[in-house]
This record gives structure tokens, sequence and C-alpha cells, in this order.
């Protein structure tokens, strides 16, 4: 999914794609300059809430996969979700254009 986090004026703070990656887990895919910000907010938002909010950027990478055949290559690996070995491929929810998305673990 795709949504933005807004200050309290309402202008955009920061874009984001959300995917979920289990029942009670989501990956937030934003860019890396304002994930201290929004991790932030997260934290100071989350009143009692008995929820995790960690810095993954070190653990994970985004890749975007874009080009004239992705769209017929990674048919067969198609879903809403979908977990690979690599790790989670998604379509980019913003446009078909854009191809997919895949987060992998930087882990061998």
């Amino acid at each position: 999914m795709f949504a933005g986090f807004l200050n309290a004026k309402g202008r955009m703070v920061a874009e984001v794609i959300l995917h979920r990656v289990a029942e009670d887990a989501f990956f937030l895919d934003l860019h890396q300059a304002v994930i201290p910000r929004i991790t932030k907010y997260l934290k100071l938002t989350k009143l009692r809430r008995k929820v995790e909010i960690v810095d993954a950027s070190d653990t994970y990478r985004v890749w975007a996969i874009m080009g004239p055949n992705q769209s017929a290559e990674l048919k067969p690996l198609e879903d809403d979700f979908r977990e690979i070995p690599a790790g989670v491929l998604t379509r980019d929810p913003r446009f078909a254009g854009l191809g997919y998305r895949l987060i992998s673990s930087t882990s061998k």
C-alpha cells in the first residue's frame, strides 16, 4: 500500500510503501533520509501498545526491478504479496510502469 506521513499542517513529510510480511509484521519502505524522523514519530505515537518499531535498514535492502521484460519474467512470482527465498517481492503500488519492489536481507 502506498501512503504518506503528514505533519500537523497537512504537508507531506514522507512517502511510504507498506509491505505486510506476516499477520503481525510490516516493512515500511521509505527514503533513508527520513527514517530517523519517522521512527521517532512512530515510537511517540504508539502510546502503550505492544508494538516493536525498529530501523532495519542495516539488515534489509530495497531493490526496484524495472525494464521492458520485467512483467513477463516476474509474472510467475506475482501475488499481492510473495515471500521468496531472497526476500519479499511486490508490485510497486504507485504505478504499474515502476515494476516491482524487492526487499532482501543483507546477510548471505
